[in-house]
């Protein structure tokens, strides 16, 4: 996903699709897990509103940061992070 600058339209596109996937699964199954490259950077919980991040996020939230947060907290869902 390219960022939110790029094309603000295909942005909300992006996100009103995966929302609505979301719902869909989210019906017929109760585990649920969304990968991908979202061009993201979430940084430090900056409320205690935000439990979908953990307590040792690093740096600040870019854009697109603030996009995935705004879904996160729409679907209930939480974040995980893997770095090999």
């Amino acid at each position: 996903m390219n960022s939110h600058r790029d094309n603000p339209q295909k942005t909300e596109v992006f996100y009103r699709d995966l929302k609505q996937l979301h719902q869909q699964l989210q019906r017929k199954h109760s585990i649920v897990l969304l990968g991908g490259d979202f061009n993201a950077k979430l940084g430090m919980k900056q409320n205690d509103q935000e439990v979908f991040i953990g307590n040792y996020g690093k740096g600040s939230r870019n854009e697109n940061g603030e996009l995935l947060t705004d879904f996160l907290l729409e679907e209930k869902l939480f974040s995980c992070q893997h770095r090999l």
